[in-house]
């Protein structure tokens, strides 16, 4: 995968500079929220991306995402809190339905480390929620075929509809008096200490003081490219919906979301395409198209009997980001200190991207952070 190709040969020959306090590459979620927060803190900026805006072909397509605060990791929890904060605020500044309260459940083995983890999580940051032995399960949820698994169940878990999302975002910073500029791909980055020169395919120039790197999948060959190479593996996910036999039995009034620890599935109700509920296996695609369908539908079939497990009715994609131990990199480059880095977020970061674009903003200028940012650093990966 490649983002970076040699300057045009037809660029002009003395291209008038465009000047800014902050460029940030890549306007998906991390990067439009981030370019929001810098832009209410009225600074100029631009928001630079190589496709159509608010039509990427990366981690932030598409129409939903799960929102929850179950996870077994402190540091992820406690941004969740804040997180659902902002997109409230974001709701009631554009008037856009965005969330959606369906529960959640987490689900695993009874008595695991991973619901372990998520129960003192939980219980450290005083957020409700309820443990459900696999009887209880069964009767509370009895069109989900989970033998022999327990769960914790969150009643505020979620869907944020994520095109929405992506689009209210760009829409108050638009609004905030920032600058976007669609189909303009990064071709070069020269950083010197005092600024920083972002030349396009376009043939445009630009100059800022600082940049901020939000460039999802295509974020490696770009880091490569100014002298840092990180630990990101780029795979591409399969979204897949299947249709249910009697529309309205998973329907998101009556059914959650599901992360299924004990397979690596996870699955939203019936929401986006009524009568159509959406199961994805986390993880990159399996060897074929044949197999990884194969696993699926044998999945559907056993844990969700009320769906046709013939074929998925509607077939999707996107892309993950992931770190070696799934955490986000947040931090400076090492040698440039005004080259920030957003990287890493797939499967968790769409949420927690109104913290995220805080986070990225404090560095860009300089102010305190609210949390512990060390499990984000680059220096992890020494």
């Amino acid at each position: 995968m490649t983002i970076l190709s040699q300057p045009s040969n037809n660029s002009k020959p003395d291209m008038e500079e465009e000047s800014y306090d902050y460029i940030i590459v890549g306007a998906g979620i991390e990067g439009s929220a981030t370019a929001l927060e810098l832009a209410r803190r009225k600074k100029r900026t631009l928001l630079l991306e190589q496709f159509e805006l608010g039509k990427s072909d990366g981690s932030s397509q598409g129409k939903s995402r799960i929102i929850r605060h179950s996870y077994k990791e402190d540091y992820f929890t406690s941004m969740t809190f804040e997180a659902y904060e902002e997109w409230f605020k974001i709701e009631k500044e554009t008037g856009n339905n965005i969330y959606s309260k369906t529960g959640l459940l987490t689900v695993d083995k009874p008595l695991s480390e991973h619901l372990n983890d998520v129960c003192n999580a939980l219980i450290k940051f005083n957020h409700p929620f309820e443990y459900l032995d696999s009887g209880t399960l069964h009767n509370r949820f009895p069109l989900l075929n989970l033998p022999e698994c327990a769960a914790v169940y969150e009643a505020d878990g979620g869907v944020l509809k994520a095109d929405i999302a992506l689009k209210s975002i760009q829409d108050l910073y638009v609004k905030a008096g920032g600058k976007a500029k669609g189909n303009s791909k990064v071709i070069s980055i020269e950083p010197t200490p005092d600024k920083i020169t972002i030349k396009t395919d376009v043939n445009d120039v630009y100059v800022a003081n600082s940049i901020i790197i939000c460039a999802g999948p295509w974020a490696p060959d770009l880091l490569e490219s100014i002298g840092l190479d990180l630990p990101l593996d780029v795979v591409e996910i399969g979204v897949t919906y299947w249709k249910e036999r009697h529309e309205g039995a998973y329907s998101s009034d009556k059914f959650p979301c599901i992360i299924d620890s004990t397979s690596g599935f996870y699955s939203l109700p019936s929401l986006e395409y009524p009568g159509h509920v959406k199961v994805m296996l986390n993880m990159g695609y399996q060897p074929s198209t044949e197999n990884r369908i194969e696993k699926l539908s044998k999945y559907v079939r056993h844990f969700f009997p009320e769906l046709d497990s013939t074929a998925p009715s509607r077939e999707e994609k996107c892309y993950y980001t992931n770190t070696p131990d799934e955490a986000f990199v947040l931090d400076r480059h090492p040698n440039y200190k005004n080259i920030i880095i957003g990287a890493g977020f797939s499967g968790t970061g769409f949420k927690l991207a109104p913290v995220v674009g805080k986070i990225l903003a404090n560095f860009a200028d300089g102010t305190n952070q609210d949390y512990d940012l060390q499990p984000f650093r680059i220096n992890r990966f020494k």
